[in-house]
Formats: C-alpha cells, sequence, structure tokens
C-alpha cells in the first residue's frame, strides 16, 4: 500500500507542476511553476509513503537512486519554513531532485501503481531478449471487459517490422516471450498485448495530447 500511497504523492505533486507528466528532464517554464507553486509541492508530503523496502523489485543501482533522490528532496523541504515561502535556491534545487523522482517512476510509461511494479518486473526479466525493432512498451493495469483484474501491455514496433508480410510473425514472437516471463513471474493478471508502428503510436500520442 505504501507503494501507491507514494506513487500518488508524487504524480499529484507533478500534475500541479505539468498538466501532463513528461518523461524527459524539466523545461525552463516548469522550472517557473515549481517556483511560483513550491509552497504547494515542496512538502515532505510530497513523497509520502516511501519506504525503499516496497521498491525492492527495481535494480540495486536504479532503486540507490531513487531513495538518494527522495532523501535529498526531503532534505530541502524540511528547511522550508511553516510560512511556505519558498526561496529561488530552494526551489531550483527541490525541484531537481523531485523531477529525477518524477523521472525514475515513468508515470508515461507505468500507468498506475501496480503497472509499475509489474513492468518493472518483467523488462527485468526479459532483459536481452527482446528484438531491437521493439522500440518501447508501455503498462497499465485495471478490469477487463468481464470483471476480471489486467494487464494491457502497448508494445511499439519499427515500422519496418510491422509491415504487413512480417508482421503477424513478429507479434507473435513477442506475445509469447512477454506471456511466458508473465508466467514464470506469477503474475495473476490477464495478459492484453497491444502493438503498434513507431508511427502509428506517434499518431496515437498526438490524438492523447489533443484530449
Amino acid at each position: 500500500m505504501a507503494l501507491k500511497d507514494f506513487w500518488v504523492a508524487v504524480r499529484r505533486r507533478a500534475l500541479l507542476i505539468a498538466p501532463s507528466v513528461p518523461a524527459n528532464k524539466p523545461n525552463a517554464a516548469r522550472t517557473h511553476r515549481s517556483r511560483t507553486r513550491g509552497h504547494v509541492w515542496l512538502t515532505p508530503a510530497c513523497v509520502a509513503g516511501f519506504n525503499p523496502a516496497d521498491f525492492a523489485f527495481l535494480p540495486a543501482e536504479e532503486l540507490h537512486s531513487l531513495q538518494s533522490h527522495v532523501n535529498a528532496f526531503l532534505a530541502v523541504a524540511n528547511t522550508v519554513p511553516i510560512s511556505g515561502r519558498v526561496t529561488a535556491k530552494q526551489a531550483k534545487e527541490g525541484f531537481r531532485h523531485f523531477w529525477e523522482i518524477v523521472d525514475i517512476m515513468a508515470f508515461e510509461k507505468y500507468e498506475d501503481p501496480d503497472a509499475f511494479e509489474i513492468g518493472k518486473r518483467l523488462e527485468q526479466a526479459i532483459a536481452g531478449k527482446l528484438p531491437r525493432w521493439v522500440r518501447a512498451m508501455r503498462f497499465r493495469t485495471g478490469i477487463d471487459s468481464i470483471g476480471d483484474p489486467a494487464i494491457w501491455i502497448f508494445v511499439e514496433l519499427e515500422d519496418r517490422a510491422a509491415q504487413r508480410h512480417i508482421r503477424e510473425r513478429n507479434v507473435g514472437g513477442v506475445e509469447t516471450l512477454l506471456t511466458d516471463a508473465l508466467q514464470v513471474l506469477n503474475v495473476p493478471l490477464w495478459p492484453f498485448m497491444r502493438f503498434r508502428s513507431t508511427s502509428g503510436e506517434k499518431e496515437a500520442q498526438r490524438i492523447r495530447l489533443s484530449v
């Protein structure tokens, strides 16, 4: 539950800074907003619920990075007075550590707390096994149309691998790899795979951002 609490706390504050949370580094506009809204997000509550034990599924280096940035963020947040007046220096330093946390959580890739854990575990299980023409994956969990818990995995393929005469073979191979890995990991969710070409994913992303 603590993982979920932490995920929700960070996500909520990130949305205060940027209406849509990107996976890239902060730009000047978001840095400005972070300073003007520092009294809202630069607080210990921003990373509430963090417990390294809840993130034991992360690679050791990534877990160390997450813990280090959480601790550094708290060190800054704890210097903010009760009045909530945030200096430019506090905002800049706190924001730097906060956005490193956001980068690790990768909200656009892992759309909910369970998707974050399962996606991270799955990626480690298949490391080095995916074809190079698999560009990216996104993960989401939820309830399917018949009321069962499920996980959706959205796989982006290079355009050349998604051509009609080879798409079925390529998709079948990746689908088998992912399904077998989920079974080995004992993930109790029914998997749904969705495959798109890079050009198709760009169009889908454009539509998502326009909504």
